[in-house]
Protein backbone atom coordinates (compact mmCIF):
# COMPACT_ATOMS: atom_id res chain seq x y z
CA UNK A 1 0.00 0.00 0.00
CA UNK A 2 1.33 3.43 -0.48
CA UNK A 3 -0.16 6.04 0.75
CA UNK A 4 0.92 10.13 0.17
CA UNK A 5 -0.41 12.46 2.67
CA UNK A 6 0.57 16.47 3.06
CA UNK A 7 1.41 16.79 6.89
CA UNK A 8 2.69 19.88 8.73
CA UNK A 9 6.20 17.35 9.96
CA UNK A 10 6.83 14.27 10.47
CA UNK A 11 5.41 13.48 13.67
CA UNK A 12 2.31 14.92 12.00
CA UNK A 13 2.98 12.11 9.38
CA UNK A 14 3.62 9.54 11.94
CA UNK A 15 0.47 10.37 13.92
CA UNK A 16 -1.98 9.72 10.97
CA UNK A 17 -0.01 6.18 10.08
CA UNK A 18 -0.47 5.66 14.06
CA UNK A 19 -4.17 5.98 12.95
CA UNK A 20 -4.69 4.73 9.53
CA UNK A 21 -7.29 1.24 9.58
CA UNK A 22 -4.43 -1.17 8.04
CA UNK A 23 -1.97 -0.29 11.19
CA UNK A 24 -4.42 -0.30 13.62
CA UNK A 25 -5.64 -4.35 12.09
CA UNK A 26 -1.40 -5.05 12.09
CA UNK A 27 -1.58 -5.49 8.83
CA UNK A 28 1.18 -3.59 7.61
CA UNK A 29 4.43 -5.26 7.84
CA UNK A 30 6.99 -2.78 6.94
CA UNK A 31 6.59 1.09 7.02
CA UNK A 32 8.51 4.12 5.79
CA UNK A 33 7.91 7.42 6.33
CA UNK A 34 9.98 9.87 3.28
CA UNK A 35 9.90 13.77 3.06
CA UNK A 36 9.68 14.83 -0.25
CA UNK A 37 10.32 18.36 -1.39
CA UNK A 38 8.07 18.73 -4.32
CA UNK A 39 10.83 22.02 -4.45
CA UNK A 40 13.86 20.45 -5.54
CA UNK A 41 12.61 17.92 -7.58
CA UNK A 42 10.46 14.68 -7.82
CA UNK A 43 11.84 12.35 -5.30
CA UNK A 44 13.97 9.19 -6.14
Amino acid sequence: TLTIIEAPSIDAARDFLANHPLQKLGLLEDVCIRQWDWRIGCPD
